[in-house]
């Protein structure tokens, strides 16, 4: 067996299949590593001296040559290191007919890092305080399997957790942490207000633990299915009657109007969402760019209780998924 094949076989926490690179048999895996962050850059549209734009990535790469035993290895972190002026000079091959502008540079993730590989499942946990809730939605989750989590926390304050300013409710925390983490998106992720009393969202969550699909979102507590076109174009919610509470106007006010200017047009007979309670990948979030998400969040930033909110919250499969 002279020559190695290898192929790119997870990126940033996704499942995939691209590239295909040979090295000798006396060259690493790390070689063929090197080779294949040029299939990464192809593969996110940078070409040529594009590719020196590229943000760092992690990936694992996997042998197929024909008798091996077809080994994962990884994950690497790569990215490309654009060359300085000094560095041009020496970056030169063909007796300086041929220059090089970057280079790829690709380590080995060692240690702590390479068990965080294992991880399949991010959940990301919106909280008011309510540590309780969030100690029981850990032990939950790890009782099913190995899992990362992200706790936010707007009230107060909490052990382990990311404090951000208590505006937009659960809604603007998800935006805020896709924004933060667009291009390390795992293939699953549960997103999740702390609060499990509500809506019957203990159930919900074990639901969505045992799922196998990479997406799933509902509204009802019983097996009804709704879509969003049974909810009225000029629908409107200015004060929840949960809470108690008066909600600042969405900007346009009225259901359609504001996802035609805020989200663009959509498919309306796809499920009606609720709960603040759902399961997507990171594959389904990166439909839309990371301004989309930007932009979600001001318009949800303006209050503590924004009515977008409510609009947002009924629209998870057509923004999330």
């Amino acid at each position: 067996m002279n020559v190695r094949h290898f192929r790119v076989v997870q990126l940033d926490g996704e499942k995939i299949e691209i590239g295909g690179v040979s090295i000798s048999s006396k060259a690493s895996p790390g070689s063929a590593a090197r080779k294949l962050l040029t299939s990464i850059a192809h593969y996110k549209g940078l070409n040529k001296n594009k590719k020196a734009s590229l943000p760092k990535v992690k990936f694992c790469i996997q042998e197929f040559t024909q008798g091996s035993s077809k080994k994962v290895y990884g994950p690497y972190v790569g990215h490309y290191h654009k060359y300085t002026a000094a560095e041009l000079k020496k970056a030169a091959t063909a007796k300086g007919k041929v220059n090089f502008t970057m280079k790829p540079v690709v380590k080995l993730v060692k240690g702590k890092n390479m068990k965080e590989a294992d991880i399949k499942l991010h959940v990301v946990i919106a909280s008011c305080g309510d540590e309780k809730n969030v100690k029981r939605i850990k032990e939950l989750c790890t009782s099913k399997e190995k899992c990362k989590f992200f706790v936010y926390n707007k009230c107060g304050t909490m052990r382990n957790s990311i404090k951000l300013k208590n505006v937009g409710r659960e809604f603007h925390t998800f935006c805020y942490h896709i924004v933060q983490h667009y291009d390390n998106l795992p293939e699953k992720i549960i997103f999740t207000a702390s609060t499990l009393e509500k809506h019957n969202r203990e159930q919900r969550l074990l639901y969505l633990l045992n799922y196998e699909g990479d997406h799933f979102c509902d509204h009802y507590h019983t097996c009804k299915k709704t879509v969003i076109q049974d909810i009225p174009d000029n629908w409107t919610n200015t004060y929840y009657h949960l809470d108690g509470q008066n909600l600042y106007p969405a900007n346009p006010h009225g259901f359609k109007q504001w996802y035609l200017t805020h989200v663009g047009n959509i498919d309306s007979s796809k499920k009606r969402c609720g709960n603040g309670i759902f399961k997507t990948s990171g594959i389904r979030i990166r439909k839309r760019p990371i301004e989309f998400y930007k932009n979600l969040i001001k318009e949800l930033e303006v209050d503590n209780a924004p009515e977008a909110v409510h609009y947002l919250e009924r629209l998870v499969s057509v923004i999330f998924m």
